[in-house]
């Protein structure tokens, strides 16, 4: 299917369809895969919960959006099976190997997903997706959001439910990736700290966003939340400020060769307490 009209379908879609049911400011406009509804609401609040917990200063507001967003502050989610048209063609464009894909379009923060239940890389995806959206009602339009290493740091590690308290667990996919990275000698935090928020990306970024983003949670909470809120107040934002506003939280007297050093010994421990 051409991405033209597959983009008019799905606005057609978007434009026409009674919800299937509204939960936490978000509305669940299709879904042909044959999920269960209690599940998704319950992917909804877990997701919602831990990444609002990062953001004291400013609680989510669903109406906080860009010009483009429908005027009743919802997010709209649509879920496909692979075999569908839009199905294919969000995993074609995504470029997904396993028949399980997510897009959130933030302008109109609509949430597309296509992938089977019973893959547990569906509902990895979904919490993914949800993350985004839910960051998006903090900052508002996607211009205002930090740069790519905590959008989808955040994201990778709330792929998995966090504790009750929003600190992240484990995301063991990404953790053994990241061991290989780190392995073969090439973990490297200065391209990832300065690295916009809407950029393709490889797996081995992905991995360091979610290494960096999981250890700075859990090791320094306090930084973590004035680097996000610290990000509510940016105006202007380029790889320079990226890179200014991540030293002034986060590396204090040490150097961002010291963060990596410290970052690699603890995928290594953190390697071998999981075996």
């Amino acid at each position: 299917m051409p991405v033209y009209q597959a983009q008019r379908e799905l606005k057609n879609l978007v434009d026409t369809t009674a919800p299937i049911f509204e939960h936490n400011h978000i509305a669940l406009l299709y879904c042909s895969n044959g999920a269960d509804f209690n599940k998704i609401k319950q992917a909804i609040t877990q997701t919602q919960r831990a990444v609002d917990m990062w953001f004291t200063n400013a609680r989510r507001n669903p109406r906080l959006r860009s010009p483009h967003f429908s005027p009743n502050g919802i997010s709209r989610l649509l879920i496909f099976t692979p075999d569908e048209p839009l199905g294919k063609q969000l995993i074609k464009e995504m470029r997904s190997t396993n028949a399980v894909a997510g897009s959130t379009e933030a302008k109109t923060r609509t949430i597309i997903i296509a992938g089977y239940p019973s893959q547990d890389d569906f509902w990895t995806t979904l919490r993914h997706e949800l993350t985004h959206d839910a960051m998006l009602g903090h900052y508002g339009t996607a211009e205002s959001l930090p740069p790519f290493w905590i959008t989808e740091g955040l994201a990778t590690a709330f792929e998995v439910p966090a504790y009750a308290d929003g600190k992240p667990t484990i995301n063991s996919d990404r953790l053994n990736r990241l061991k290989s990275i780190c392995q073969q000698g090439k973990l490297d935090l200065l391209p990832l700290i300065t690295q916009i928020a809407h950029q393709r990306a490889t797996s081995a970024q992905y991995a360091q966003a979610w290494g960096l983003t999981f250890y700075l949670l859990c090791q320094d909470s306090t930084a973590m939340r004035r680097y996000l809120a610290d990000y509510q107040q940016q105006i202007q934002q380029t790889p320079t400020s990226h890179q200014s506003v991540f030293e002034k939280h986060f590396l204090n007297n040490e150097s961002l060769s010291d963060l990596t050093d410290k970052l690699q010994r603890w995928v290594t421990l953190q390697t071998s307490t999981s075996q």
